[in-house]
């Protein structure tokens, strides 16, 4: 027999995705009183113990838990889950309601929620008959497909011309992955043959090229032998710094600007190098742009909610770093039709599916693809609305 509650509800969320989505969930449970207890991690482990955890959730009517990236990390939530009354998971990513350290909960989970229908049809092969699935959507993807800017505005702020096609670039903390990428739109642009026998090739192409803001490259300092933006003094020059001493014993410092000759060089395809500020960044400027070209970025599945075309281009170095930090091979965006994926550099292919994708047919493909990977809400706000709808009938039970 089930005790009485303390709770409405406990949440619990230890990698960062869960934690957000539990943090907006939670604002909308005390909107409508509803008495709850939170544990988050946001990506770090937690202060409080296991027993805590499992205790809070044994006093609550329902427990909401993520579905973390590892059973190590999933531990908290496994915890909670166990010690549940009423169970509700939140699968934050495509397949993340497969993760085998949440197969126990198959059959006592009372509801899943997950990204999109497809992904609901694919969770019903799994979870018991009687476990209600609903395709609620991420909330914080939410913000995705409501952008602060208009293409208009994004297009003036950036000085975009009427007749130019707006391609945004956008790096990675790499400097060399980073510039292939750039050089590869480029070469596709200008000398692919793809390109040159379309009719397109006549486009006036202006490339945005939105930095990283993990690219050390943009904050290193360079000495150099005129005055610059900086000084060193005497007193803290090394061997190597001294003949670039002035004539007090000083060292002047420039930036490297390690893209400058990727602008300068780039002949009549206009390239600008933009650094993002707090007023504008790339999250702003993607409402603005024809096509969006990364190396497995979050900022596409942000262009795919707006219906603006995506391609992950990957270099050699590129594909092998994903693999590498990611453990995968394959981005998942890709598969889904949110983005087109080219693993191995083939400027050719760059050249033609840019081709594709910028006739009112390859875009019209596009969007309908990504339609059916991450269809845009109603409104914001909509996927927490039909989480807490959802979970009401429980948090009612005397």
């Amino acid at each position: 027999m089930a005790q009485s509650a303390r709770y409405n509800v406990v949440l619990v969320g230890r990698d960062k995705a869960p934690t957000l989505a539990g943090q907006m969930l939670q604002v909308e449970l005390r909107k409508e009183g509803y008495a709850t207890r939170s544990f988050f991690g946001d990506g770090k482990p937690m202060s409080a113990t296991l027993e805590e955890i499992a205790q809070a959730a044994r006093d609550a009517k329902l427990t909401w838990v993520g579905m973390s990236s590892s059973q190590e990390f999933a531990e908290p939530e496994i915890v909670a889950a166990r010690a549940s009354q009423h169970l509700a998971l939140y699968a934050d990513i495509e397949n993340c309601q497969n993760r085998g350290w949440f197969q126990e909960f198959h059959e006592k989970a009372d509801l899943l929620f997950v990204l999109t229908e497809r992904e609901k049809k694919s969770a019903f092969r799994v979870y018991g008959k009687h476990v209600t699935i609903l395709a609620t959507g991420n909330p914080t993807h939410e913000e995705f497909a409501f952008p602060k800017l208009s293409r208009e505005e994004v297009r003036k702020h950036l000085n975009v011309a009427d007749d130019e096609t707006l391609l945004l670039a956008l790096g990675t903390k790499s400097i060399p992955i980073t510039c292939f990428l750039v050089m590869g739109i480029l070469e596709a642009i200008k000398n692919s043959p793809l390109m040159r026998s379309r009719k397109y090739c006549t486009r006036k192409y202006y490339i945005a090229v939105f930095t990283h803001p993990g690219d050390e490259g943009m904050r290193a300092l360079v000495p150099i032998k005129e005055k610059g933006i900086v000084r060193v003094k005497p007193e803290m020059l090394t061997p190597e710094l001294a003949p670039y001493a002035d004539s007090d014993g000083y060292v002047w410092f420039k930036y490297l600007d390690p893209y400058a000759d990727v602008k300068t060089f780039s002949g009549d395809v206009r390239v600008e190098i933009v650094q993002g500020t707090k007023e504008f960044s790339t999250p702003h400027a993607i409402a603005g742009a024809d096509a969006v070209i990364q190396i497995a970025g979050t900022e596409g599945r942000r262009a795919a909610y707006q219906g603006i075309p995506v391609i992950d281009f990957f270099s050699y170095l590129g594909f092998n770093r994903m693999k590498e930090i990611n453990q995968i091979e394959t981005w998942e965006p890709c598969e889904l039709g949110m983005s087109y994926g080219i693993y191995d550099g083939n400027i050719d292919e760059l050249a033609d599916v840019l081709d594709w994708e910028l006739t009112p047919e390859g875009r019209k493909d596009c969007v309908e693809a990504q339609r059916a990977a991450c269809p845009p809400p109603k409104e914001p706000g909509a996927a927490v609305a039909a989480m807490v709808e959802a979970m009401r009938p429980y948090l009612t039970k005397k």
